[in-house]
């Protein structure tokens, strides 16, 4: 088998042609303009049969399984005119394709070169496009993230009466299952409700909300819908609860903020008002009754007096 020679080498965004093959001097150039969108074929310009034969395309640093592939250049010998001279057939420069040897082994003519070939950077640019989207949070081991656009949305406020229940809501912005992750809601660093291994653990609850917050009657997790619901809260129930969805760099959270208002004082009854005096009572309305002794005294007295006169 005759020695291999090195047609192109590309590195570090320029050629090194210090051990390029004689044949190939200023015969060989790149698609440049076309690198970046993954063609990095190789032109061999006016080719002659001595650059016949298998060509050999390596990416050493490719972080792939395909590294290489190899393509036959066939060149058909020039055609003779009747009196001995060449006829041009007007082709100055051709690409190479690839093309099965006949006895499916290598030929003997085998050329490597050491360059960027299209289907090899077809797979630089998908693999790379995944480490950017792993790098940036979108996709993970398992697939798809809930990062990116997506985001847990909370009321900033809600407000409630000291005995009541309430309700505090939480919920994906873009619907998305989320049967298969864990969720929770914290009230500070106490567990107010866990959800892990596709069911609710009551046994992480703090135990201010142990039999006193469940899952609201609404909650959907096939559409990333998550409401807690608290029993008859109390003041010291009042605070910031978080929402969260995911582990790690794959979670995502919300907040908010629970004012629990005290109950309104009970207004006097009729029979109180009989007994205590209204503060915006005049003297006068307080006194009635003993008006009406005075007078029931002072008017027999008056026609007493009359009669004795007569």
């Amino acid at each position: 088998m005759k020695k291999k020679k090195e047609v192109y080498l590309y590195r570090s965004r320029k050629p090194y042609l210090d051990n390029q093959d004689e044949n190939f001097k200023d015969r060989i150039s790149l698609f440049h303009e076309e690198m970046e969108k993954g063609n990095i074929s190789l032109k061999v310009t006016n080719v002659t049969e001595v650059h016949a034969g298998n060509y050999t395309c390596i990416v050493p640093q490719l972080h792939s399984q395909v590294r290489k592939e190899k393509v036959i250049l066939i060149v058909d010998p020039v055609e003779k005119s009747k009196n001995g001279s060449q006829i041009d057939s007007g082709n100055a420069s051709t690409t190479a394709v690839p093309h099965p040897p006949e006895d499916g082994g290598m030929s003997s003519d085998e050329i490597t070169t050491i360059a960027v070939c299209s289907v090899v950077g077809c797979v630089v640019l998908i693999a790379v496009v995944v480490f950017t989207l792993w790098k940036c949070g979108v996709i993970n081991d398992e697939g798809v993230k809930l990062k990116g656009e997506n985001r847990l949305v909370c009321p900033e406020q809600v407000k409630a009466t000291v005995g009541e229940d309430v309700t505090l809501d939480c919920h994906l912005k873009f619907p998305r299952d989320v049967t298969d992750k864990l969720f929770e809601w914290k009230f500070g660093s106490q567990h107010v409700l866990v959800y892990r291994s596709r069911g609710f653990s009551p046994d992480d609850q703090a135990a201010q909300f142990k039999d006193r917050a469940h899952p609201d009657s609404s909650i959907d997790l096939t559409i990333g819908k998550l409401p807690v619901k608290i029993s008859s809260v109390q003041t010291n129930d009042a605070g910031t609860y978080s929402c969260s969805v995911g582990i790690k760099r794959d979670r995502i959270s919300c907040s908010t903020e629970l004012i629990v208002e005290p109950k309104p004082e009970l207004t006097k009854g009729a029979d109180d008002e009989k007994v205590v005096q209204h503060p915006n009572q005049s003297p006068e309305h307080g006194n009635t009754g003993i008006g009406t002794v005075i007078i029931g005294i002072v008017v027999p007295l008056l026609l007493l007096s009359v009669l004795l006169l007569d």
